[in-house]
């Protein structure tokens, strides 16, 4: 390293490590005379950056053809880049998450199911109030950079050229023109106007976040949910 012999552990990154301890680990524990079906991994995608971690989903989506492959993991990015994985034909990821100290069961689909519970819990109407719309705009600016991310990646754009213009979308409205049309500047008035439900969800999900909800909770949540299918819907 600057002209003088080092060590080559020394000069690569964490994320550089875990690749090549991958590389290495990988190929031995799926050889074809090994009796196990399966792979575990745990917490496999420290440290990597978004491009390795998209390579990482590849690998584990040619692993999946054989075997079953099972990763433990406490970061959001992996499941996140499968589902931006630009291959509509590959297998889902399935989730997992922890009901008490030995008990899993499968994640629900995307849908806002965190909507729904708190539209239909026990809570009082006052945190209803506040604390819905706040929940509607998450899951509504979810499904819109779902779509954006795998419309783009599936275009061949550099994923960290995609989370760049993500991140400089101004505004909900933004955020949706680029899920619809690429370009944040473009109008979505028309897909709004296009069905009722949209411009009520979109209100829950825009003003009543800081007014608070005003409206029947079982309806808005519905409206949500509605307008999310469409959205996704525009991916496929």
């Amino acid at each position: 390293m600057d002209g003088a012999p080092a060590g080559a552990l020394g000069v690569l990154s964490t994320g550089e490590l875990h690749a090549l301890t991958f590389a290495l680990f990988i190929p031995r524990a799926t050889r074809p005379e090994s009796p196990f079906r399966f792979i575990v991994l745990d917490d496999p995608i420290q440290a990597m950056d978004p491009s390795k971690i998209d390579a990482f989903v590849e690998v584990l989506a040619d692993l999946a053809e054989t075997r079953q492959v099972v990763v433990f993991s406490h970061d959001d990015r992996l499941p996140q880049a499968g589902r931006e994985r630009p291959d509509p034909g590959g297998r889902p990821l399935g989730q997992l998450r922890r009901l008490d100290q030995q008990c899993t069961r499968p994640l629900p689909s995307r849908r806002p199911g965190r909507v729904r519970a708190v539209g239909r819990s026990g809570s009082t109407p006052e945190i209803i109030r506040r604390v819905l719309p706040w929940l509607c705009r998450s899951a509504v600016e979810t499904a819109a950079r779902d779509v954006y991310f795998a419309r783009s990646l599936s275009a061949g754009r550099e994923r960290h050229e995609v989370e760049s213009t993500w991140n400089k979308a101004r505004n909900q409205r933004q955020r949706l023109a680029l899920a619809l049309h690429g370009d944040p500047e473009k109008s979505i008035d028309r897909w709004i106007g296009a069905k009722p439900w949209r411009r009520a969800a979109l209100t829950v999900a825009g003003p009543k976040v800081h007014s608070g909800l005003t409206s029947d909770p079982k309806g808005a949540v519905r409206d949500v949910e509605r307008l999310v299918d469409d959205l996704r819907a525009e991916a496929r």
